[in-house]
């Protein structure tokens, strides 16, 4: 529950991304229609909950849209490696076809890791940022 802490939030720690999750990337929007008569503060899960009150800004999606549609038609050298079964990949980025590609790690979540792809694709994706390191 650290980010609910006073202390450490802001300027250090986690509070910059906070603030552009708030501001230009979007914030996983979750649904507790089924705990709705026993939640006491039903909009604390936001990007701005979590922020002093002079680091909340509203949303504009144009930014996200802009890099999403730069990811997808010029970006380069990229990899994305997804967990199976993080919330927060709902929306993946969808890689160009500028040598860049997706992968899944079965069974992880938020910090899904080259290391826990499958036999296969942990092969492809080593031997690509090899390659792109020029080994």
């Amino acid at each position: 529950m650290s980010p609910y802490a006073d202390q450490g939030n802001g300027a250090e720690g986690s509070g910059p991304y906070y603030r552009q999750a708030a501001a230009q990337l979007g914030w996983a929007d979750l649904k507790f229609k089924h705990l709705a008569d026993v939640r006491h503060y039903p909009g604390i899960y936001q990007s701005n909950s979590v922020l002093p009150a002079d680091m909340r800004v509203g949303y504009d999606g144009r930014t996200i849209k802009d890099v999403d549609r730069w990811v997808a038609t010029r970006g380069e050298r990229m990899m994305f490696v997804y967990g199976q079964n993080d919330p927060w990949s709902a929306e993946r980025f969808e890689p160009s076809k500028h040598d860049s590609m997706l992968f899944e790690a079965p069974n992880s979540n938020h910090g899904a890791l080259i290391s826990k792809l499958k036999p296969a694709d942990r092969a492809a994706a080593e031997t690509t940022v090899k390659r792109w390191a020029g080994q």
